[in-house]
């Protein structure tokens, strides 16, 4: 053992270590096209043709993605570390997400024929890491005997356009930090800015989209420039990331590890239901963390070593540990051991908004309530699950005092009440411009009135005839929280949370191209026959 994997498997409550391992380095594998992918394989000493894990990624082999090797390898795994095409000594150009299935058939492929292989596969990934997994899951089929997915999702096109509209900030500053991480420790740049802020955050308002990669980064980035040609998440280039459509093909069971405050958190769960719709072997486990978050990666090791050791190992395990769906409920502050997502005997209460800024439940009158977006001054997210947010919580105050945010707040509540599953707002809306965003936060108010975040949406809207009134229906992210007896509930309506997605600039032209913009007036209406209202989940008693 070293250093650091003895303190790692000592804080994240690993099962011991095993076995002294050996590491080989630098290995050329090559890929059905020629191109060289650099690989390190570590081999647990003693142990003749042992399970073997693969993980294939973009931040080098060595770091934490090294240390997680290591720590395969002395508990009985061959652990098999792959840079990805255009990363670390690997050729080709690197061309995210897009590259991956034929990359990774190919690495599998030469597994096999080695003499270690003893005929028992994983695969392990988390973010970017497991997108290179499900890209291949489906076509390997047999050949994979597990797969352990941690904040990821198997669509990233839906995760890159989440409600249509770009997620400008987490995904620009990701293509910046890859193309500069082999210049600039990509885990100490990825610290730096969770600790300190996000140096790139005043660059984000130049226009157009299409050239603010040169703003950011100082140069031109072929990804970005290429995502902003195919700047519409309806265009058929995204095609090919959207793997899940192949889910119902994938044979290996899967665990999951997804975080509330984790920015692919409603495409993680969809994954699972969409796995568990087709009768596969799925379990679930959701934290109260963020994407980055080392805490999230000690569970994340620890539930691996469990999916392997029964499916690798050929340990005996319960039912149970097939299938658990293992939850953090926020507020409450407690695991709970559910048997499905969402949580069995969970009820609907519908909230109806009200012109006077309240949620209220019927005999609402009619009214209207409005706001004006300005691009040039865009509502700005505050908090949420984003890939650097240090809690993905915060008090949401300055946000609903502003004038171009509406606020709706119900009664104190007399009793404990539990979210459990995926708000819905269905609202109705009309605009005087061609087009126009709607960014939705949910928020637990306490006795002092701070108001914290509990769940949030968006959705881009496509052009209509301007004041035209029409019923839109709005998803939230998924949440289990426990709002406290004394505690109201508040809906906040924004044209934007920006930078977390881009400004629509309100003129309807091309999001890449766009430098003009408009201010749009927005009006929620509420009451009458067919009235706006937040329909909420809630955990039965």
């Amino acid at each position: 053992m070293t250093i650091m994997t003895r303190l790692a498997g000592r804080l994240w409550r690993l099962p011991p270590a095993e076995n002294a391992v050996r590491v080989d380095r630098d290995i050329a594998v090559t890929a059905r096209d020629g191109v060289a992918l650099m690989t390190d394989v570590y081999h647990p000493i003693g142990i003749d043709r042992p399970p073997i894990v693969l993980l294939r990624s973009p931040y080098g082999r060595k770091n934490i993605v090294g240390l997680c090797a290591r720590l395969f390898a002395e508990r009985g795994y061959t652990a098999v570390v792959q840079s990805v095409r255009g990363t670390f000594g690997s050729g080709g150009r690197f061309h995210p997400f897009f590259q991956e299935r034929d990359d990774g058939l190919d690495a599998v492929g030469w597994i096999e024929r080695q003499p270690w292989y003893g005929g028992r596969l994983g695969l392990w990934g988390a973010s970017y890491m497991g997108q290179v997994h499900w890209a291949m899951a489906a076509e390997l089929g047999e050949r994979v005997a597990a797969i352990a997915i941690v904040r990821s999702t198997s669509d990233f096109a839906a995760a890159i356009w989440g409600g249509d509209g770009l997620r400008l900030e987490d995904f620009l500053s990701w293509i910046c930090l890859v193309e500069a991480q082999e210049k600039s420790n990509a885990i100490v740049q990825a610290l730096r800015r969770r600790f300190f802020g996000d140096a790139h955050a005043r660059h984000y308002a130049a226009l157009p989209l299409e050239t603010l990669d040169e703003q950011v980064s100082g140069a031109a980035i072929d990804c970005w420039r290429e995502w902003m040609a195919h700047d519409h998440p309806a265009d058929p280039f995204w095609q090919p990331i959207r793997d899940r459509c192949t889910l119902a093909r994938v044979t290996a069971p899967v665990s999951m590890v997804a975080g509330w405050s984790d920015l692919f958190i409603g495409h993680q769960l969809h994954d699972y239901a969409e796995l568990q719709a087709c009768g596969k072997t799925v379990r679930l486990t959701v934290d109260p963390w963020t994407h980055t978050s080392l805490k999230s990666l000690a569970g994340a090791m620890a539930d691996a070593f469990d999916w392997f050791d029964i499916h690798l190992k050929g340990r005996e395990s319960g039912k149970d540990a097939l299938n658990h769906v293992k939850l953090w409920v926020v507020g409450a502050n407690e695991w709970r051991n559910e048997t499905a997502w969402p949580p069995a005997g969970s009820v609907s209460r519908a909230l109806q908004l009200t012109g006077s800024g309240g949620l209220g439940e019927g005999g609402i009158a009619e009214a209207e309530r409005r706001f004006v977006y300005d691009p040039k001054d865009p509502t700005p997210s505050l908090a949420g699950p984003t890939l650097s947010d240090a809690t993905g919580r915060g008090d949401m105050r300055p946000l609903a005092a502003r004038a171009d945010v509406l606020s709706f707040i119900g009664p104190v509540l007399d009793q404990d009440t539990e979210i459990a599953g995926r708000p819905v707002l269905t609202i109705n809306v009309s605009a005087d411009g061609p087009e126009h965003d709607l960014f939705i936060c949910l928020c637990d108010v306490d006795e002092k009135g701070r108001a914290t975040n509990i769940t949030d949406g968006y959705q881009r809207l496509p052009g209509f005839a301007a004041d035209t009134r029409r019923t839109v229906t709005l998803p939230l992210l998924p949440a289990y929280w426990r709002v406290a007896a004394g505690h109201r509930l508040q809906l906040l309506i924004a044209g934007g949370a920006f930078p977390r997605y881009a400004r629509n600039l309100g003129l309807g032209e091309r999001m890449s191209m766009a430098t003009r913009s408009r201010k749009t007036t927005i009006a929620v209406h509420c009451g009458g026959k067919d009235p706006s209202r937040l329909a909420l989940p809630l955990k039965g008693t």
